[in-house]
This record gives structure tokens, sequence and C-alpha cells, in this order.
């Protein structure tokens, strides 16, 4: 029987996109820049929820990071 291979699914929550931008932590932000660049390995996902909170953020550049970040996760 042969069986179809699928990638891991990740669920993403508020935190990972913003400490993509957060540049006040490098360390953070780095390691997130490493993960996100690697996430191809997986299927990553984030959910309404998460994107209506970026989208109500007082930072403006976190209210387009589902638009802007490479590679953006599908939403469900």
């Amino acid at each position: 029987m042969l069986r179809l291979l699928r990638k891991p699914v990740l669920y993403l929550d508020t935190s990972v996109p913003c400490a993509y931008y957060d540049g006040a932590h490098p360390e953070r932000q780095a390691a997130t820049v490493a993960f996100w660049r690697n996430l191809g390995a997986h299927e990553a996902r984030i959910s309404a929820l998460v994107v209506r909170e970026l989208l109500c953020t007082p930072q403006p550049e976190l209210r387009t990071t589902p638009c802007t970040l490479p590679s953006p996760p599908s939403t469900v």
C-alpha cells in the first residue's frame, strides 16, 4: 500500500509574526526569522483570530503581517 507523506501542520499564534518584527529583542527576532525561513518543511496555518489580532494592533508593521511576511502561512 502506497501512503502519501504529508507535511506536519503547525498552527501559529500571534507571537510568531510579532517576534518576526521584534527589533527590541534581536535574538528573539533572529530566531523567528530563521524559523520562518525553514518553515517550508511544515504546513503552516494561522487562524482568523490571529489575523484579527494582527489587524487590531497599534503597531502598523504588524497590521499587514499576514501579507508581508515571506511565504505567509495559510489562514484556516
